[in-house]
């Protein structure tokens, strides 16, 4: 399966949040996406994400946000900070 990046689109990058507790087969598999190139609408965003993550794998769940909105002062943002993975 191949992706070609929308033009104009600059690469996000992608962090993914690491388990706590006993990950097992059904465990989710979230995935933070910071882009400058994502609009205001970040639910639709989220969709977008989401119609292209379930074509890899059904369980990767995502969460767009803007590099001005990843700042530690929010909850999730200072979580992904501590015990996330920069993918790319």
């Amino acid at each position: 399966m191949r992706f070609e990046r929308p033009t104009g689109w600059t690469a996000p990058t992608c962090l993914a949040l690491t388990y706590k507790g006993h990950p097992n087969q059904r465990s989710d598999i979230d995935l933070a996406v910071v882009s400058p190139d994502f609009s205001e609408d970040l639910y639709e965003e989220r969709l977008g994400l989401m119609r292209l993550a379930v074509e890899i794998d059904d369980r990767i769940e995502t969460k767009p946000f803007l590099h001005e909105m990843f700042t530690p002062n929010e909850p999730l943002v200072d979580e992904i900070q501590k015990h996330g993975l920069k993918l790319i």
